[in-house]
């Protein structure tokens, strides 16, 4: 089997089993990455400050006009 996209595209597919403390401690760590990752987007974010940015609200009022 060969992947499509992402990091294996085009090369084979390496399976390995994991014991499930091992797979606890993976899954783990890949949530803690996924918050730190967020947790930087939303520092850069509120870094940048609101200008130039809209509420929902505005966004539907425009997304309105737009559509008609």
């Amino acid at each position: 089997m060969s992947g499509t996209f992402g990091p294996c595209a085009g090369r084979p597919i390496e399976k390995e089993a994991v014991d499930i403390d091992a797979y606890g401690r993976l899954r783990e760590l890949e949530e803690q990455a996924e918050d730190a990752w967020l947790n930087g987007l939303a520092d850069k974010a509120e870094a940048e400050g609101r200008d130039g940015s809209v509420s929902l609200e505005e966004m539907a009022a425009a997304l309105r006009s737009h559509s008609t």
